[in-house]
């Protein structure tokens, strides 16, 4: 439905946005090694995330313990992630990377 289409369009967006980071931080000669390993760590988290989301899911709704470490837990822990990700972006990311760099 449009819930799901929404989340493909941002999904798209992200992509494009963290390409566009990493080819601008990277030297160009480097540009190919960095998009390959970026592309690694990214098959890697598709593959584990499963696993982990719903292991840590099916841990909160089947234990008895109060709010927020009922079944709320693991959308909680998602927002505090994105949330980290996001102030670690704003502290850490240089905006030199706004501008690609040029061949030397």
């Amino acid at each position: 439905g449009p819930v799901m289409a929404l989340k493909r369009a941002n999904c798209r967006g992200a992509s494009a946005a963290l390409t566009l980071i990493l080819k601008n931080a990277s030297d160009p000669h480097l540009v190919g090694a960095v998009n390959g390993l970026s592309t690694s760590i990214a098959a890697f988290a598709r593959l584990i995330a499963p696993t982990v989301g719903g292991s840590a899911y099916a841990w909160s709704i089947n234990n008895d313990l109060p709010f927020p470490l009922d079944f709320h837990f693991v959308f909680f822990l998602m927002g505090i992630i994105c949330i980290a990700l996001a102030f670690a972006c704003e502290k850490y990311l240089d905006s030199s990377i706004d501008v690609r760099k040029k061949k030397s």
